[in-house]
């Protein structure tokens, strides 16, 4: 009985994810509707890190 117990638990395990995954392939593989626009111009930030180390200066 354990033993059916422990095979049914490990069926459950990996069965509920791979089901999950070949569920997630027909929505990766359907369209986004994305559209194009050629006059859109992206905007950009840049970000520069800085940090201030006050203990690691010369005195």
């Amino acid at each position: 009985m354990l033993f059916e117990l422990g095979l049914a638990l490990a069926a459950l395990h990996f069965g509920v994810p791979l089901a999950y995954y070949w569920k997630a392939r027909g929505w990766l593989r359907r369209g986004w509707g994305i559209r194009e626009d050629g006059g859109h111009l992206p905007r950009s930030t840049v970000i520069i890190p800085v940090h201030y180390k006050l203990w690691a200066l010369p005195v």
